[in-house]
């Protein structure tokens, strides 16, 4: 919310006001939905299984430029986890050609996880496999396991795209907390989301991604006091030396400079790196919308934000933010479109509110 009441702010860096050319069409390439697996045993603990797998393909797939294959955000595949919709009704209102589905059973020696790949279209079957972790798999275990999946998906979606295995800890306990915090995150709970991922970061002060986590739950916070801003610039700063490739601490360091030091160049810099390194990273997407428009390049903050509702289409925040935008630039009507979107998803969502 922090960052969203900032786009706000972004009115005083423009100059000029100009209508809004039609942007271009999104690249006609094969666009995949990831569900969360769905949990079908009696452990609980494997909910957060389910979802991790799915967020950790996300991560997996989305560097894959989205000219060749499209990956939808978590923040908006989360929305069907558990859902009893069919996979063409979840795919079209995704605006997915494909969903990866899949679900996990136990007993007594494994964990035993099924994963399945439908084209929407018909819903017809295009490839499956199973995979066995012990009760007590290692991380290198579990790593394996979802490098394998998305590794098939790309080779019939994307044939020739790497796959790059994703930076991740050596300490069990590190990943659990740091998967139960990032899963916290998605369901909009920074609060619990940050004790877990701070907790991780302590267990293995090396895990770039714990470090990200608690410092994108600082920023999902309502407000941030001085003392808060700072500590998040530490946790990036840090995740940052830790893993210089990531899209997402390149993500939030921009997001800062944008927001709380008014340092458009600074942030128009990390955007782009977190772009180059996640070309399929949705919130990317709509930072570089927000900079664009602060800047005055209508024509190129609409096609931004075009790529990020493509992306993430049933995001809270992508739809309002994207009503902010649209309603600084005077384009009442998209504004009044994305804000009825946005209070469709939150009811309670005053931003959305306030812009209708």
């Amino acid at each position: 919310m922090a960052i969203t009441l900032g786009l706000v702010i972004v009115a005083h860096f423009k100059y000029h006001v100009q209508f809004f050319t039609q942007a271009k069409p999104a690249p006609q390439a094969p666009v995949i939905a990831v569900l969360p697996f769905t949990n079908l045993s009696t452990n609980s603990t494997n909910t957060t299984l389910g979802a991790s797998i799915a967020s950790e393909l996300i991560d997996l797939l989305g560097p894959v430029t989205p000219a060749r294959l499209g990956v939808i955000a978590d923040t908006s595949s989360m929305h069907f986890a558990g859902s009893d919709k069919t996979i063409k009704t979840i795919g079209q209102a995704l605006g997915a050609t494909y969903v990866l589905e899949g679900s996990i059973t136990q007993n007594p020696q494994f964990i035993h996880i099924s994963a399945r790949l439908i084209r929407v279209a018909d819903q017809s079957y295009v490839w499956g496999n199973e995979y066995d972790l012990g009760i007590k798999y290692q991380n290198s275990d579990f790593q394996q396991t979802v490098v394998q999946i998305a590794t098939h998906v790309a080779s019939l979606l994307a044939p020739d795209a790497s796959i790059k295995p994703l930076e991740f800890t050596s300490n069990r306990q590190a990943a659990l907390d740091y998967q139960l915090g990032r899963y916290l995150l998605v369901q909009g709970n920074p609060d619990k989301a940050g004790d877990y991922c701070r907790h991780a970061m302590t267990l293995d002060p090396h895990f770039a991604a714990a470090f990200e986590c608690s410092a994108q739950s600082l920023m999902a916070l309502p407000s941030l006091s001085g003392q808060q801003v700072a500590a998040a610039k530490d946790l990036i700063k840090r995740a940052l030396q830790l893993n210089s490739d990531s899209s997402e601490a390149h993500l939030l360091s921009g997001l800062l400079d944008m927001f709380y030091d008014w340092n458009l160049t600074a942030a128009g810099s990390e955007i782009r790196e977190a772009l180059r390194h996640n070309p399929g990273n949705a919130w990317a997407w709509q930072a570089q919308a927000a900079y664009f428009s602060a800047l005055g390049e209508n024509q190129e903050m609409r096609q931004a934000m075009t790529m990020a509702q493509s992306l993430d289409p049933v995001s809270m925040r992508i739809s309002a933010n994207s009503a902010v935008l649209f309603y600084i630039d005077r384009q009442y009507d998209q504004a009044e479109q994305y804000a009825k979107t946005g209070v469709n998803l939150m009811p309670g969502d005053e931003l959305a509110r306030h812009v209708l």
